[in-house]
């Protein structure tokens, strides 16, 4: 029958890479992918030829569905994991239904010697699998952008834990004959399997702390930043006077040296007056509020770097977003774009913004010379574990009011786009 082990090997990596397709795409292009999976599947046809004992087997299995995982676009840990947990199912759904097979025969083998039934049971205990990857496929999980070697090894216990107890047991309990143990065990591998699978809700969870951590975070400055800004407003009076003080003394000063004919002195002060001006920025938009607070925040932070900052706004209608979830997406966009301009030789940054009744449109621009990724956006920060959560709230909060976000790099500049209903939610 080692014939038919090359059927079971060719399902099990078409399992597998549908099972990695719920999470992400393949990293490579077609040309590399397909040699690569024949490769795999020759490498576990032969494996299975050669190789009869059921541990080693198992173990092997893994080994080639973490091959195939490394052809998709993840984290080494969520590869680690899925291979781990999309190799338990598999078994397991095998498992179950030798236990099945075993109550209604005295000799298990012999149901592997006859051709039809050894494809039934392993089309049905494909078909178990299937149906499991599809469960998870339709829940549309996400997994996990960072996380530390504790964490993971606190979410790799019951996998592990699991492949032990498959390995250990899978002979005495094929041998056990009596019927109660025997439902007790499929009970409990049936429980292993939903076990494995709540390790999903568990990362959907813990990535849905992250969010609410940056948004802890996020109401810390906003309240900062908030009264920066309102120091700001108080302040605009007096500065408003010294403007107009100082707009008197230099329209006095320019005609003086008009009177005596200094051209070229006049000239040079209104460059230098307009190259003032140039350094600030507008930050009322009527209407929205928390972006100009976060602009006039950002802009005294890149000034510093030497940074400018232009924006174009038109706001017919308030942003209908929570306070702190504006302040988290604009404070996430502008730092990202402030850390990567910082590096460039042209130093400006440029923000457009519309809403209507309708949509809420965001468009941020900023220089970008290196060649980058934009479907896997990384760091050059020295703490990076911290850096990927920014992304991670950006899509997070953009999806939650149910609209569409693009990054793209054109010629030299990379953009970040936003449109979101602009609705009461």
């Amino acid at each position: 029958m080692n014939y038919l082990g090359f059927l079971s090997c060719a399902v099990e990596i078409i399992l597998s890479i549908y099972f990695f397709k719920a999470f992400g795409n393949f990293k490579y292009k077609r040309k590399i992918v397909i040699p690569l999976i024949i490769t795999f599947y020759i490498l576990y046809s032969l494996s299975l030829f050669f190789i009869k004992n059921t541990a080693i087997v198992f173990i092997i299995s893994i080994v080639i569905t973490f091959c195939v995982s490394l052809l998709f676009d993840f984290k080494i840990f969520n590869k680690i994991l899925l291979s781990i947990i999309i190799s338990i199912i598999s078994s397991i759904s095998e498992f179950i239904l030798a236990i099945i097979l075993s109550a209604f025969t005295h000799d298990i083998t012999s149901v592997n010697k006859n051709v039809f039934s050894y494809i039934t049971g392993l089309l049905f205990s494909k078909f178990i699998t299937y149906l499991i990857i599809l469960l998870i496929y339709k829940s549309k999980h996400k997994l996990m952008n960072e996380i530390s070697n504790l964490n993971m090894t606190c979410l790799i216990v019951l996998p592990i834990s699991t492949i032990f107890v498959i390995i250990s047991q899978y002979e005495f309990i094929l041998n056990e004959k009596r019927i109660p143990l025997m439902v007790l065990s499929t009970m409990g591998l049936f429980l292993l399997i939903i076990s494995n699978i709540l390790i999903f809700y568990i990362i959907d969870r813990q990535n849905e702390l992250i969010v609410i951590r940056e948004k802890l975070n996020a109401s810390k400055k906003l309240l900062k930043v908030q009264a920066d800004y309102y120091d700001e407003l108080i302040g605009s009076e007096k500065e408003i006077r010294k403007i107009r003080h100082n707009l008197k003394s230099l329209f006095l000063g320019l005609k003086s040296m008009l009177q005596k004919n200094q051209i070229n002195d006049v000239i040079e002060k209104i460059n230098e007056n307009l190259s003032e001006i140039d350094k600030q920025i507008i930050t009322t938009s009527g209407g929205s509020t928390i972006l100009d607070m976060v602009l006039l925040s950002k802009c005294k932070l890149s000034q510093l770097k030497g940074i400018t900052i232009t924006s174009s706004k038109k706001v017919l209608s308030a942003i209908k977003m929570e306070d702190v979830d504006q302040a988290v997406l604009f404070s996430n966009i502008l730092d990202n774009a402030i850390e990567a301009t910082e590096k460039e030789i042209v130093k400006t940054i440029d923000i457009n913004v519309y809403s209507d009744n309708n949509n809420f449109i965001f468009k941020c621009s900023n220089p970008c010379s290196t060649n980058i990724n934009v479907d896997k956006l990384n760091t050059t920060k020295i703490d990076e574990r911290n850096h990927g959560f920014g992304i991670l709230s950006i899509k997070s909060i953009v999806e939650k009011y149910h609209g569409e976000y693009v990054f793209s790099r054109n010629g030299k500049m990379f953009n970040i786009s936003l449109i979101i209903p602009n609705i009461d939610t």
